[in-house]
Order: structure tokens, then C-alpha cells, then sequence
């Protein structure tokens, strides 16, 4: 490591402060303003609706319809915030809230809708409740509503696709659903498998006729349907060539293979006759019997790694392993009809929670098809779920449909897992580093739209191929693909984690995620290459420039509460400008039957360049003043007497105020992973500090989990670390690790 390298400070929160709770801001006002109707237009707007909406119900087969109906009660832009969602109106109604979903309208406005359950006896109740309520609260509610209909399947049809995973809606009774299912589609139960949730979603993976797919679409609690087929055989063609391996396995003894890190794969499996892989302990396989093409992919995938990149052209001498590498061997043969998701899906619950040993796992293969924004795969809140509740990350490989049209070329599932990381491809062409015209493209869904998360090499053939060890000990594989990218991050990750042991993996993202982005300027096309590579290892994570200080804040924060979190400056400086960059990695629980709402926590994250300087508000006049002088002091004695109220807190940057829709997509409200950058005049700064302000989506007071790393740049001012240090000695930096350091 570079000895002029500023350490990781990694005890930020030391310098925590809870943060008081201000008052609520609430403006009737604006409320009214963003109702379209008064009471009686709003009633007479939607009781046709609902009428239409029995209709609707009377016109449908009784095998289309179970002894709940399912529709929909739509909002526009003004109600996307926590704080108007509708609740009252469907309690005393007797309906179930079960999910919601985003839209646009034709002017690109966002909307929302709420998806219910209820008997035509509860739809009744909403007709009357609409005609008739007294309820204040209910009356505003019913003003807010903009549509009320049936409820009807997204359909995404690939001709070319026979297997389809469908999703439905929470249902009461699964018998009365598999049954209406098995008489539309004429399947019997031998010919579907399923799972369900706790919540009674249940997921179906079939083969269907083109014939039986048009009789689902008018199923009425039927969700979603899209293709399942393999994507990494699809997508990949993954034929490699090979050449003679020049390389030599090292025998190590087993007290050797005993202090090598863990790593997980869940592949194809891994070829057991190798010597090379004499590391790789299969943990588990599919029942099906294996195929030879999928050992390959899992072998290479596993090459990766165990070894790292490979001179194909040059190399050789003797490899030595990295890692003990877990394997789940997850494909089966291609001539398997009885594999699918689903198959997958149980595997990941059943077995990855068993091995607390392993916190990184690389996932280099899924279904085929994008993201969709209106539906979360099975597989993706799997992998979000599984993360969140044992304290482990999934690498994942981004998909190879980069070349596609469309919405085919989106990341593919499950590269939308907000508490996972997403890996597309890069390929080198005289000295440059170029982005593989196959990797799959962002943007990921709500809570973590900034995917792919980083970039690394996956080649492109012929110019720039992998190198990776056959199933043979005797030949090397030259292939390419988001498969071997997604491996050389988990590499990287995995080594540090063994080396830092004391990160857990929420501090590995946080710091990952931080180094990436201190990298972007406004030239990168994120949604296209991710927001960086991970190409310097350990010193990239926790070493900052000789301007620079990097401070790691990791705490835990309650739904609805405040923290202060003091960024530390220097007290005397040569610089006149200052740039603050922070990255903030929230842990989140998941929401997957509400689209619009997929992670339950977040955490919003605000600047306050000077602790002194206050709003004080009267109306709509704003007046800041300096609290620090005396002057100052006297200034705001005069503002109170004048009925002028002192914020709860100095005034912050940017001050402008932001709607829902704003703080959504332009600050990440609600994404696992958001990073800001403000630049300051040092003049202008007196105890700053970020304040987090943590949200849920229900009204439980969770324990939210968190980590902030901030970057504080003093252009050119070379004594920032030692002053601050100095200044601060409670602060401690990471303490390097030099025994037994791997090459990243």
C-alpha cells in the first residue's frame, strides 16, 4: 500500500448525536390544492366506476374469478407520499390491501396504485362508503382516487419462450386457486410446480401454449406472467474454444486448505476430476443428473474464482487457490424437463442459510428476461430476502442481452436485488477498457435504480477473451459474458472481507459503493457501464488521497428518528474550497408485492454546512440568521417577538423544497444505495454536519441499520488528516493487515 495513503477512519460514529424530532410541517393548504374534485364531483366521478367494475365481474366466467375479486384504486402524482396512503376507507370496507404498483400518464407524471382483495359484498360496502361516508378522513381519502377498476394480468409474451413462471396475487385459499388454474390451462398437477409466500403469493412455473397463455389473460387473480426459460444458455451460447493449459496445480496440504477463505457458487456445478478445483466442495446438487456444457460454465465460473485472471497467451507455472469455493450445483442436464426457477428458488432458501461461513456468493446464472418495474421475480426476493436476514451478498451477474432491442436488453433477473450487487462487462482494445456491447443495461427498479452496480472485465471474443480452467486439467476455456465479470468482483470482495474481517458485509458495500462513486463525473453513462470498477482492491476501500480525509459512520437508526453525524475539518487550513462526497448503504426488509414501495426501510440524508446559521419563518418569509455572534443572537430575540418561529434545525443545502417525485428519483429516497457530492467555500463552513432522518413504510418503529462513508476534500491542503486527527483524537484509523495479504 502507498504509505502517503490517508487511512480509513473507521469509528465516525463515536462523534454521533441524536437528532430532536421537529415539528410537524403539514400544510392543509397544499393538500387542498392537489385535489382535482370537491366531495360531490369526487362521488360522482367514481360511482360510475364502481358500477362498471360489477359489470365487469358479472361478464366473467366463474372459473376466472375466485371468492375474492381483485381491482385496483388508482391515485395521481400529488399522493405518492407515506403520509396519504389510504387506509380507513378500506378497513371499514372490509377490503385487503395486498399490493400496489407505479404509472406514468401520458405527461410522464408518476401515479400509484393500490391492488385489493374483497367480496362483491366489501365492493358494496366501498360504493356506499363513497356515496355516503362522514368521516372526514375518509372523504379526503375518497377525494384523492382517480380510477377504480378490475384488476388484469401483465402478460410479457416471448414467442419464442415455452415455460413461464406466473405470479399471483395474495389469495385466501390455494386449493381454490390451483383448481380455477388447472381448468383454464387444462394442466394437471404433475404439470406445474409452485410455491407460496407467507402471505399466500404464490408463484406457478409451467410450460404453456401460446393458446393457454391467451386463456390466462383474463384470470383475475393472476398477477403476472414472463418467461423462465435458462438465460445463461440462451444468452450466452456458451461454446467455448480451448487451448492447451500451460499451468500446474499446487498440492496443498490440508492444514494449507484450511486457512483459505470461504466463497459460494451457485452454478452449474464444478468438474470434480479436475485437480485444479480440488478446493471446490460440492454442498449440494440438483437431483437431475449434471451436463457436461453447464460443469463447463461452472468450472470456468468457479476458475475465476479460485485464480483470477488467467494469461492465456503467456502464462503458466504453478496456480494457487484463493479460496475454498462452496458449490451448489443448481443446473441440471438441458434434457431435464422437470428443472426450473422454482427448482432454483428452493435451493437458494433451503441450503445458502445453512453455511454462516460464507458472506460472499457469486450468482452467474438466472431466467431469462429483463426486469420488469410492475412485478419482482421469485428469485429476486429470494436473494434481497436471504441477504437481509443473514447478513450475506449476492454477486450477480448482469445478463448478456446488451446487443437486444428494447426493453430485452435491461439487466436481467434477478440483477434488480436491492441488498446485491450487479456486475455487467468491460472489454480491453489497445489499452482501453471499453463497455461489451452484450452487457444488460440499467436502470434497476425503485429502491435501487442506479444498476448495474460496478463494471469489471468479461471480455469480448475473439479480441479479448477469458482465460479460465476447463473441467479438464489439460486445457484452458477462452470465453466471455457478465458470468466472469460478476466472479472477479466477488473475488475481490470476498479477499477483503477475509482480510478486514471486523467489515461486515453492509460496510464492504458501503465502501465499495463510496470508492466507486468518488470516481463519477457527468461523462459516465451509469444506467450503461455501472458507476465504476473495483480495480485497486483493499487500498481503493479504506485509503483517500493526501487531501482528502474518508470517515466510516455505521449505526443503527429507528423509523422516524433523527441522528447527527459531525463531519469532522480541520481548524486551520490553507484551502478555499471544500468537497464533501458521502455514500449511504441502508439494510433493508423487502416489500416485493408493492413495486412502488419494494424496500420497507430508507433513510434520507441531508448537509448542514453550518451548525449555526438558522431559518427562522413567519408564512412565507424566510430569514436566516447567524446565531453565532452576539449580533446574531439579538437579530433572532427581535424575530420571535415579531412571531417568527426558529427552525429545528440550520439551514441545509440544497434548502429548495423537494416533492415526492424529487426526492425519489433525483436524491434516491428510498434506495438501498445513494451517494451526493457538495462543494463548499471553507468561509462558508462551521461544524458541519449530515443528518439522517430514518423512514419505514409502516408505522413500526424498526431498528434500521445503516453506513455512511463521507470523503472530505480540502483542495490541496496535504495536512487535513494529521489536523483532524490531531483535533479529534477519539477518531481511529483501520490498522493494515501486512501478514498474509492475497493479490487482489
Amino acid at each position: 500500500m502507498n504509505e502517503k495513503k490517508h487511512l480509513l477512519v473507521i469509528n465516525g460514529k463515536a462523534l454521533a448525536e441524536t437528532g430532536v424530532i421537529p415539528p410537524p410541517t403539514g400544510d392543509s393548504r397544499i393538500e387542498e390544492r392537489k385535489y382535482k374534485r370537491n366531495l360531490a364531483q369526487a362521488k360522482e366521478y367514481l360511482l360510475p366506476q364502481i358500477n362498471q367494475l360489477r359489470l365487469d365481474v358479472e361478464e366473467l366466467p366463474q372459473e376466472n374469478i375466485l371468492k375474492n375479486i381483485y381491482f385496483r384504486i388508482s391515485y395521481p402524482n400529488g399522493f405518492l407520499a407515506k403520509s396519504y396512503q389510504v387506509s380507513s376507507i378500506y378497513r371499514d370496507s372490509g377490503l385487503t390491501l395486498i399490493g400496489s404498483s407505479s404509472w406514468k400518464d401520458d405527461e410522464g407524471k408518476e401515479g400509484k396504485s393500490d391492488y385489493l382483495f374483497g367480496t362483491k359484498d366489501n365492493i358494496e360496502a366501498l360504493s356506499l362508503a363513497i356515496s355516503d361516508s362522514s368521516v372526514q378522513i375518509q372523504q379526503k381519502e375518497i377525494r384523492r382516487m382517480e380510477e377504480i377498476s378490475l384488476l388484469k394480468p401483465l402478460i410479457f409474451d416471448d414467442s419464442e419462450s415455452k415455460s413461464y413462471e406466473l405470479v399471483f396475487h395474495s389469495v385466501e385459499n390455494i386449493e381454490e386457486l390451483l383448481s380455477k388454474f388447472q381448468a383454464i390451462t387444462g394442466l394437471n398437477s404433475n404439470e406445474y410446480s409452485f410455491i407460496h409466500t407467507v402471505n399466500n403469493v404464490v408463484f406457478i412455473v409451467c410450460k404453456l401454449t401460446n393458446e393457454k397463455l391467451i386463456n390466462l389473460r383474463n384470470f383475475n387473480p393472476l398477477r403476472a406472467a414472463y418467461s423462465s426459460e435458462n438465460r445463461e444458455f440462451s444468452a450466452d451460447n456458451f461454446f467455448p474454444e480451448q487451448i492447451l493449459n500451460k499451468y500446474t496445480d499446487i498440492s496443498l496440504d490440508s492444514e494449507s486448505v484450511k486457512q483459505l477463505p470461504w466463497i459460494g457458487l451457485i452454478d452449474g456445478g464444478v468438474s470434480k476430476s479436475n485437480n485444479f478445483f480440488l478446493p471446490v466442495e460440492q454442498i449440494h446438487e440438483s437431483t437431475a443428473p449434471a451436463s457436461s456444457r453447464f460443469i463447463e460454465h461452472g468450472s470456468s465460473v468457479a476458475s475465476v474464482l479460485l485464480y483470477g485472471e488467467l494469461d492465456g497467451q503467456n502464462g503458466g507455472g504453478e496456480l494457487v487457490p484463493s479460496f475454498r469455493v462452496q458449490s451448489i450445483r443448481a443446473l441440471p442436464s438441458e434434457e431435464d424437463m422437470e428443472f426450473n426457477l422454482l427448482t432454483l428458488d428452493k435451493m437458494i432458501m433451503e441450503i445458502v442459510p445453512k453455511y454462516s461461513n460464507i458472506r460472499v456468493w457469486n450468482l452467474s446464472i438466472g431466467p431469462v428476461g429483463p426486469i420488469q418495474d410492475e412485478v419482482v421475480s421469485s428469485l429476486t426476493r429470494i436473494l434481497d430476502q436471504i441477504a437481509y436476514e443473514n447478513d450475506i451478498i449476492f454477486v450477480i451477474a448482469a445478463g448478456n442481452t446488451g446487443e437486444h432491442t428494447g426493453i430485452a436488453k435491461r439487466i436481467q433477473i434477478p440483477g434488480d436485488a436491492v441488498n446485491n450487487l450487479t456486475v455487467s462487462a468491460y472489454y480491453k482494445h489497445h489499452e482501453n477498457k471499453i463497455t461489451s456491447p452484450y452487457s444488460s443495461i440499467g436502470l434497476g427498479r425503485e429502491g435501487a435504480k442506479l444498476k448495474p452496480d460496478l463494471i469489471d472485465h468479461g471480455g469480448l471474443l475473439p479480441i479479448d477473451p477469458i482465460y479460465t480452467i476447463s473441467s479438464s486439467n489439460y486445457f484452458l476455456n477462452k470465453v466471455q459474458g457478465t458470468s466472469f465479470s460478476a466472479p472477479n468482483v466477488a473475488r475481490k470482495l470476498a479477499l477483503i472481507l477475509n482480510e478486514y474481517p471486523d467489515f461486515n458485509v453492509w460496510e464492504a458495500r458501503a465502501l465499495l459503493e463510496h470508492s466507486l462513486a468518488l470516481r463519477i463525473s457527468s461523462a459516465k453513462d451509469i444506467q450503461f457501464e455501472g458507476k465504476g470498477e473495483f480495480d485497486k482492491g483493499s487500498v481503493q476501500l479504506i485509503a483517500s488521497e493526501e487531501d482528502e480525509i474518508r470517515i466510516m459512520y455505521s449505526g443503527i437508526i429507528s423509523a422516524k428518528g433523527y441522528v447527527i453525524l459531525p463531519i469532522p475539518i480541520p481548524e486551520e487550513t490553507i484551502a478555499k474550497t471544500a468537497e464533501f462526497t458521502w455514500t449511504l448503504v441502508t439494510k433493508t426488509k423487502i416489500n416485493p408485492d408493492n413495486t412502488d414501495k419494494y424496500t420497507e426501510y430508507g433513510i434520507e440524508d441531508d448537509f448542514y454546512p453550518n451548525a449555526d446559521k438558522y431559518p427562522f419563518r413567519k408564512g412565507d418569509k424566510t430569514i436566516y440568521v447567524d446565531l453565532s455572534s452576539e449580533e446574531g443572537k439579538a437579530s433572532a430575540e427581535v424575530l420571535l417577538e415579531e412571531g417568527f418561529k426558529k427552525s429545528s434545525y440550520p439551514q441545509k443545502q440544497p434548502s429548495k423544497y423537494l416533492d415526492e417525485t424529487e426526492r425519489r428519483n433525483k436524491f434516491l429516497k428510498w434506495d438501498t444505495s445513494k451517494t451526493q457530492r457538495i462543494r463548499k467555500r471553507v468561509h462558508g463552513l462551521k461544524r458541519p454536519f449530515i443528518r439522517l432522518h430514518g423512514l419505514s413504510r409502516s408505522e413500526n418503529r424498526d431498528r434500521i441499520e445503516y453506513v455512511l462513508v463521507v470523503t472530505v476534500r480540502f483542495v490541496k491542503d496535504t495536512s487535513i488528516y494529521d489536523n483532524v486527527m490531531s483535533k479529534y483524537p477519539i477518531l481511529q484509523s483501520i490498522q493494515v493487515r501486512s501478514e498474509g495479504r492475497q493479490q487482489v
